[in-house]
């Protein structure tokens, strides 16, 4: 990794972690409170943050000298997915989902909660390394049920799914990303006039730096930072935000130091993310940026988190989840919604079906 790659990876993580800590998504009772539409800070933060996306891509798309910027992260994305079928992402999505609840996180926050000292963020964070080893695991079994599909005669009704949006209609890229943008903003507006926000403001600004002492953002603006860092990813690093990878990278070194079996059997699907250190960067960074903006605002260290066993077996559930979809809230839900592709639309709304669906049940089986 150059050095370019390395600053623009660790300032981006830096601004996703402030980004993320003033918005209070990374706070686990906000993402639980999301699921049972109690709260809608997470959702408020998540749309502005595509919604963006769509426009940064749409203006590397349109400029004739970025063009090639935005193709190849299309291409990488694209390339991520070639053994990713329609019942892996939705069901990839829906285990990822199921996570979320359980842990009050996702890949990416966690690392953010890492950061602040969110309480007990400790145990999801070994349950995601274990829900990346369990994938794993199974990698290669999967990975050749896959090809099978790939190479039969008779495709499937639902192949078109693995594309993007504006190659199905047929359109250019910015004909469906624009109006796709507007309408998330018109949404996020909405959201917020309608389901004002419950933090009470008064007496959280300390003595510093005025803007970074404040202890909360609105989160459609925090959400807007999020989506702008795509610009900087995608012209240096090639690539779009994500989080995932990142756990498989940090197995595949400590396998490789481990043990001699790196890139045999069952640890072979962490061959190919031996070198790939941008994003660890990268969220290793949104911690430090987490870590400084709570300490600024003199809140670090007093969030509340789930219990570590709940924890622990919701961080599994989000990695091995986000593994078997390719993708994770970042990968899938702000990059790959973003770049409209239809895997990344099912694994979306499987996300949030099953991250409902698990917040419905837990609100009715447990005591209040």
């Amino acid at each position: 990794m150059d050095f370019k790659t390395f600053a623009v990876s660790s300032g981006c993580g830096l601004i996703f972690g402030l980004a993320a800590e003033k918005g209070q998504a990374y706070l686990p009772s906000v993402i639980r409170n999301q699921m049972t539409f109690s709260q809608y800070t997470m959702l408020k933060l998540f749309l502005p943050a595509v919604a963006t996306s769509c426009g940064v891509f749409s203006l590397l798309a349109f400029i004739p000298s970025t063009r090639r910027y935005f193709h190849s992260v299309r291409k990488a994305f694209y390339d991520s997915l070639a053994f990713q079928s329609v019942g892996k992402t939705l069901l990839g999505g829906a285990i990822l989902g199921t996570g979320m609840t359980l842990s009050g996180s996702c890949p990416g926050m966690i690392f953010v909660q890492l950061g602040t000292g969110t309480q007990h963020a400790v145990y999801t964070f070994a349950g995601c390394i274990l829900g990346a080893v369990l994938y794993g695991m199974i990698h290669s079994s999967l990975q050749s049920t896959c090809k099978k599909k790939q190479d039969d005669d008779e495709p499937s009704p639902l192949s078109i799914a693995g594309n993007f949006v504006d190659r199905i209609l047929s359109v250019r890229y910015v004909s469906v990303a624009l109006p796709f943008m507007a309408l998330l903003a018109t949404v996020s507006i909405l959201v917020d006039i309608l389901f004002p926000e419950k933090i009470n403001l008064s007496g959280l600004q300390r003595n510093g730096i005025p803007l970074l002492s404040q202890a909360t953002w609105n989160p459609l603006l925090c959400g807007v930072c999020i989506g702008i860092l795509q610009l900087p990813l995608a012209i240096s690093v090639k690539d779009s935000i994500g989080g995932s990878s990142s756990y498989c990278t940090l197995v595949a070194k400590a396998v490789s130091t481990t043990t001699k079996q790196a890139g045999n059997g069952a640890f072979a699907y962490f061959k190919s993310y031996t070198n790939d250190w941008w994003q660890v960067v990268y969220v290793g960074s949104a911690a430090l940026g987490g870590a400084a903006s709570s300490l600024l605002s003199g809140t670090w260290g007093s969030v509340e988190g789930v219990s570590p066993l709940t924890g622990f077996i919701g961080g599994a559930c989000l990695l091995f989840g986000a593994r078997l979809a390719s993708g994770c809230t970042s990968g899938h839900g702000i990059s790959g919604t973003g770049l409209l592709h239809g895997f990344s639309l099912l694994a979306l709304c499987s996300m949030f079906g099953g991250a409902i669906a698990t917040a419905v049940t837990m609100k009715a089986i447990l005591p209040s």
